[in-house]
């Protein structure tokens, strides 16, 4: 420090830390500048607590890596829709790199399966300040179908005014195989019940309570389905 202030630089700025009364070490910020004080050289320093900055910087550090390496989908795009980040997991489940992502708008995954209703619908309550949730059919860089649930929420700045749109969005997609696998095992039931005679199907979870009751034989045993 005396070798620097003792320089001939008119304005030294460095960083280093000072230690209170109480043995704490505090980050600091410190500027010197020389001056002319009762006609002797003299020299002012300025001092700047950095532990708010180093704070918010951390806690956005943080906020960053757990947005990046979210489990979920995560796009913000600006208030007309252009993507200008998006997670890994956005090119894990797409395909595309975030170099063919950004500066592009989510409606490159468009399949075509998705009724245009519902894109309609999306931006008028976006567009409203109001959050938006719904299912997409979607295509990757493979041309592969994916479903995913997505919520969409506006982001806001101190007037109000709407800046950027925060998609999350998750992949339903072995769920919507499982849920319609069990949709078309229903529906062989009730169709195997329906058309045998003298017979009846009973189905019953775990806990033992009726799922299913179908077939010509309940009638004729005084069982009515709805009981």
């Amino acid at each position: 420090l005396h070798e620097r202030l003792n320089s001939n630089d008119t304005i030294i700025g460095f960083k280093t830390q000072i230690r209170s009364i109480n043995q704490k070490f505090t980050e600091v910020s410190i500027q010197s500048r020389p001056f002319r004080h009762n006609r002797a050289d003299a020299i002012i320093l300025s001092v700047h607590d950095l532990s708010a900055i180093n704070n918010a910087t951390n806690e956005n550090t943080m906020l960053w890596t757990a947005i990046n390496q979210n489990a979920s989908q995560v796009i913000i795009t600006n208030k007309t829709g252009v993507i200008e980040y998006a997670n890994a997991k956005v090119v894990e489940i797409t395909g595309y790199q975030i170099n063919e992502l950004l500066g592009k708008t989510p409606a490159m995954l468009k399949s075509g399966h998705t009724p245009n209703e519902n894109y309609r619908e999306l931006w008028n309550t976006i567009l409203k300040g109001e959050i938006w949730q719904g299912i997409f059919e979607n295509k990757r860089c493979d041309g592969s179908l994916y479903t995913e649930k997505a919520t969409i929420t506006p982001v806001k700045d101190h007037n109000g005014n709407i800046t950027h749109f925060i998609a999350l969005k998750e992949d339903i997609t072995q769920l919507k195989k499982a849920e319609e696998a069990i949709r078309l095992k229903d529906q062989m039931y009730r169709e195997l019940s329906r058309n045998l005679p003298d017979t009846a199907v009973f189905l019953y979870n775990t806990d033992l309570i009726y799922e299913l009751a179908e077939g010509p034989l309940l009638a004729r045993i005084g069982f009515l389905r709805e009981s």
